[in-house]
C-alpha cells in the first residue's frame, strides 16, 4: 500500500490484514511511503511490516526496487496492491525489473490516476491490463473503470468496504479538549478526511453555505489536516459563513 497512516484505505487494510492473520495467512505488509502509523499495532498482533520503500516519495528510485526485489519471494506468490501508486510501482517491478508474482489490485476511489486525460487514459489502461484481477470497493467504481479505460469486466470484482468495531478500542479517559465544542442545542454535519483536492471539502463548504442560511442552529465540524486548510477557511469566508459556524479540528484520536 502507498503508506500506513491514518486513512480509511489503511484502515480497512489493517482490518483485512488482521482478518487474514486470524485464519492463518502467510503475509508481508510493505508500505511505500509515510511515518507508518498503523506499524506498532501490526507488528504487535504477529504481522510483518516493511517500509517506508520511497520515503522520499520517488516511485522511480532505483535503490527503492533494488530493496524490493531483496525482499519478496524467489518463487511464485501473489502482490495485493492498494491505491495507483503501489500498482504502478508493483507493475514495474514485474515487468521491467523480472519478478514473478500474480497481481492483484484493489481500487479504493474513483479518481483518475493523473490529471492529463489522454495520457491517463493510455498510462492508467496499461496499469489496469497488467492487472490479474482488480477489486473495486463499489457498484460505481467498477462501472467507471469498465467505462473510463474500456477493461473486460469479467476482470474486476466488487468487495463492498465493511466495518468490524470489535478492532477499534474506545479511550473512555482519552483528554477530550478538541471535542469540546458540542452543545446540545446544535445539530453538527461532520466529516472527517485530509484536505486535499479529491476529498472536495470545498464542495461541503459550498453546500453548507446554503444550509446554514435556512438554519442558524446547524454547525460543520470539519476533522482533519491537510495543505488546503487555508484555501478552504477563504471559501468559507468568500460564502460569508459566520467563522463560529464552521469548527476546524486537526487530528483526533476519538
Amino acid at each position: 500500500i502507498t503508506c500506513i497512516d491514518r486513512g480509511g484505505a489503511e484502515n480497512q487494510v489493517v482490518q483485512m490484514l488482521l482478518e487474514q492473520k486470524k485464519n492463518l495467512i502467510d503475509l508481508v505488509l510493505i508500505y511505500l511511503k509515510g511515518k507508518g502509523f498503523w506499524v506498532d499495532y501490526l507488528e504487535s498482533k504477529g504481522i510483518k511490516v516493511i517500509g517506508p520503500i520511497f520515503p522520499e516519495g520517488n516511485y522511480l528510485s532505483l535503490k527503492g526496487y533494488g530493496k524490493l526485489k531483496r525482499i519478496l519471494p524467489k518463487s511464485k506468490f501473489i502482490v495485493h496492491l492498494h491505491m495507483p501508486p503501489s500498482l504502478m510501482v508493483g507493475v514495474i517491478l514485474k515487468y521491467i525489473f523480472n519478478c514473478s508474482y500474480k497481481i492483484i489490485y484493489t481500487s479504493h476511489n474513483e479518481s483518475p490516476f493523473i490529471k492529463l486525460p489522454i495520457i491517463e487514459f493510455f498510462f492508467s489502461k496499461l496499469l489496469l491490463e497488467c492487472s490479474d484481477y482488480i477489486i473495486s470497493i463499489a457498484d460505481s467504481g467498477k462501472r467507471k473503470i469498465i467505462k473510463r479505460y474500456l477493461i473486460n469486466p469479467s476482470k474486476i470484482s466488487v468487495i463492498n468496504y465493511c466495518f468490524n468495531k470489535s478492532i477499534y478500542v474506545s479511550k473512555k479517559n482519552k483528554d477530550l479538549d478538541e471535542l469540546k465544542f458540542y452543545e446540545n442545542e446544535f445539530t453538527y454535519i461532520g466529516t472527517v478526511a485530509r484536505l486535499v483536492p479529491q476529498k472536495r471539502i470545498d464542495l461541503l463548504i459550498k453546500s453548507f453555505s446554503y444550509i446554514s442560511k435556512q438554519d442558524q442552529n446547524i454547525r460543520l465540524v470539519i476533522i482533519g489536516s491537510g495543505y488546503l486548510k487555508t484555501s478552504l477557511k477563504k471559501i468559507a469566508s468568500r460564502y460569508k459563513i459566520n467563522q463560529d459556524h464552521i469548527i476546524w479540528v486537526d487530528y483526533t484520536e476519538n
